[in-house]
């Protein structure tokens, strides 16, 4: 993904959008070949990445420190984030730009934290240990290697759940599926600690993982059909599901499949599990699993329970979040339960409340008033009256996916942002954020239940731009504008859809990239069609400016084809393409960049690396590294030599010699995944725009005039395949 060149002087908006990316290989950032440093730029220390936010992340697991409640853990799809203070502030623990799916800590060895991880990517998935209370993180992988079930994953595996013997922190057990998608699943043990394992056997679908405190020796696990209790550390498995047999209309009987399970702390006999039967149900048991019964009955109108908590000095009071109707409580081991207030994020269509996206719920185990709520890219909610109130507790929490920014160049403290849960507005920079949301995506559902109503939410944007008094944003379910500053957004005229690039150029126009390519020259007000012959299946992902031209544009396609029209748009022309996908990251990411330089050079950023053209596109050539994924370019409209390249895995890099070389742009941005960079009006600052970890600042120092060492460079070969 590319912002263009939104870096020239005067630029009123830097925009980009989301791919599917994944995290590459973390390995040191010196990359041999590529990082090479060629350019005499002064000894002056590199400058500082500022983290702006939005506060926010998507929240997947808790975990407390046993010797202290008051340090929480939190799992999100952009790492591990830990507060000190109970959620007051947050800072990142580690594993950035990693998706964090569970988390484990034993009461014999509270330093101890054990983070399992999400397939997104080659080498991502497994587990990974902290034993200096997270301020470091090292992986756990030996062993989790499947030999019977061999996959191109190799030791890479998605963890689903995780548990600690809570008398020996060395007895690890780890949930694995086999896929991101994949509904078998193995158990694999560990006996240090989590640095090496074992496979115990194989189970289908693994969900959750839960030990008893009083008795380590007694663990429950979920996996299809229902639940299995050990009573030998995990040795042995036996069926526990009397009482959550169901039949079906078709008059079979089944066995209820369960998702989330909680054991009561205080009264370890006592747990409650949700799932679906005929419709979603929940189900507790008071003797160690021996026997379940219907506890809840959740009509069809009741989607997706999340997940479950217990009060930890109350064995009958019980949260269950559930993902269309908010947090509900139960005081009486589920006999009754209510539906907790001040948990609503907004009305839909036709004014209903509409609740928050629950992800998961915590209670404090030393203070059971005060209640976590995880949540779908905002964040953390906290309550410290039971949950009768909640405030957001997301400070430091800069967990949230942005895929675009457009800046005011009248006002520049005024910016907007496209995130994975809609419109974000901040007012002083970047400092603060708030949501902007009103009128996108209300009529559009992801869920819809069995009584036919759309359950909606607020969509993740792809794209957004600033023209004059008008914003433009494109998300999952349509391109909408605002006239108001984003107070209110308004659904575009039928067949206006695709992701907005603003031509940085004097009086440039407006387009949208899509299944065919739209032209505004009054800032959105109408639009026409650019007369480009895509193929079936094929749609523009980049747009690019040549600033050595006031006409000249340039398209590229998923197909990694490339057109260059010199008159606005209204006719085009095939330049030679993009080599093809020949790395081993094709299945992992496919998100393209496209920039031209200053000197008129096209660069284009792909999974297998960075390829460069200097004769207006009539060959490329591979510079670096092929597996270096590149899916964020911008040049530098100040030097008609200066160019970054967004990486995941590998920061910002940055040329001064029109993209010969390549190094290290600033010091300390994470190792996140980038999605897009963007300049501010006039280019003194460039924006980082990352998949979970926000959006870093950079102040950029004057252009300077670089001195050229220009290694050989190689010709592709796209035919060939590695």
């Amino acid at each position: 993904m590319t912002s263009g060149e939104t870096g020239a002087a005067g630029a009123e908006i830097a925009q980009a959008a989301t791919r599917p990316y994944i995290d590459g290989m973390f390995r040191a950032m010196v990359i041999s070949g590529f990082m090479a440093l060629c350019v005499s730029a002064g000894s002056l220390a590199a400058p500082e990445w500022r983290s702006l936010g939005p506060d926010g992340a998507t929240v997947n697991a808790f975990a407390f420190r046993p010797d202290d409640p008051a340090t929480l853990f939190a799992a999100t799809t952009s790492g591990v984030f830990v507060t000190h203070d109970g959620g007051d502030h947050w800072t990142l623990s580690g594993l950035a730009g990693r998706e964090v799916s569970c988390l484990a800590v034993g009461p014999g060895r509270p330093g101890q934290i054990l983070a399992g991880t999400a397939v997104t990517g080659p080498g991502t998935g497994g587990v990974y240990r902290s034993v200096d209370g997270g301020s470091t993180w090292e992986p756990g992988l030996a062993g989790l290697e499947d030999t019977q079930y061999p996959s191109s994953l190799g030791a890479s595996r998605p963890i689903s759940t995780l548990a600690v013997d809570g008398a020996n922190p060395d007895v690890v057990l780890a949930g694995v599926n086999y896929g991101s998608y994949s509904s078998w699943g193995g158990l694999f043990r560990s006996t240090d600690g989590g640095q090496s394992w074992t496979l115990r056997t194989y189970f289908n679908n693994i969900r959750s993982l839960t030990s008893d405190p009083t008795q380590p020796a007694v663990i429950y696990l979920v996996a299809n059909p229902g639940v299995k209790r050990s009573s030998n550390g995990g040795v042995d498995w036996a069926a526990a599901n009397q009482g959550l047999s169901y039949t079906a209309p078709n008059g079979n009987v089944y066995t209820a499949g369960i998702g989330p399970i909680a054991l009561a702390p205080s009264r370890p006999e006592t747990l409650y599990a949700a799932g679906w039967t005929t419709t979603h149900s929940v189900f507790v048991t008071d003797d160690g699993a021996a026997h379940w019964y219907l506890a809840l009955d959740l009509d069809a109108g009741y989607i997706a329970p999340r997940s479950i908590a217990v009060d930890p000095g109350d064995h009958r009071t019980a949260y269950l979040a559930v993902r269309s109707h908010g947090l509900l409580r139960t005081p009486d081991g589920g006999a009754t339960w209510s539906q907790l207030p001040d948990l609503v994020c907004g009305e839909d269509f036709a004014g209903r409340p509409v609740p928050f996206p629950f992800k998961v719920v915590a209670v404090d185990p030393s203070r059971p008033s005060r209640i976590y709520l995880g949540l779908e890219g905002r964040g953390v909610l906290r309550s410290d009256d039971g949950g009768t109130t909640w405030s957001e507790a997301n400070t430091g929490l800069t967990g949230a996916s942005v895929s675009a920014i457009a800046l005011d160049t009248a006002d520049p403290s005024s910016m907007w942002a496209a995130t994975g849960e809609g419109a974000a507005r901040s007012r002083d920079g970047g400092r603060t954020w708030t949501a902007a949301n009103t009128g996108i995506g209300e009529a559009c559902g992801r869920y819809i239940g069995e009584s036919g109503v759309p359950v909606p939410y607020c969509p993740n944007l792809e794209g957004i731009a600033r023209v004059g008094g008008r914003l433009i944003a494109t998300g999952e379910c349509g391109t909408y504008e605002s006239t108001d500053d984003g107070d209110t957004w308004s659904s575009a005229p039928f067949g206006v859809f695709g992701r907005p690039v603003r031509d940085p150029r004097p009086g440039g126009a407006l387009f949208l990239l899509g299944t065919s390519v739209l032209r505004s020259d009054d800032g959105g007000g109408s639009w026409q069609a650019c007369a480009i012959d895509f193929a079936e299946y094929e749609h523009a992902v980049e747009l690019a400016f040549d600033p050595t031209s006031s006409t000249d544009l340039v398209v590229l396609t998923n197909w990694q084809r490339v057109l260059r029209s010199s008159d606005g748009c209204a006719t085009w022309s095939d330049l030679a393409p993009v080599p093809r996908f020949s790395c081993p990251a094709t299945p992992w990411f496919y998100g393209l960049s496209l920039a031209i330089t200053g000197r008129g050079t096209l660069l284009a950023g792909t999974p297998c690396g960075l390829f460069a053209s200097r004769d207006r596109g009539q060959s490329w050539l591979q510079e670096g590294e092929a597996d270096l994924q590149v899916p964020a370019l911008a040049a530098d409209g100040r030097s008609p030599w200066s160019v970054y390249a967004g990486t995941i895995g590998h920061g910002v890099l940055e040329s001064r010699d029109d993209g010969v070389t390549w190094s290290p742009s600033g010091s300390g941005l994470p190792p996140a995944r980038i999605a897009a960079l963007a300049f501010s009006p006039g280019g003194t600052r460039l924006y980082a725009l990352t998949a979970g970890n926000g959006i870093y600042e950079l102040l950029l120092p004057h252009a300077v005039r670089p001195r050229l060492s220009r290694p050989p460079l190689r010709p592709t070969r796209p035919e060939r395949v590695r």
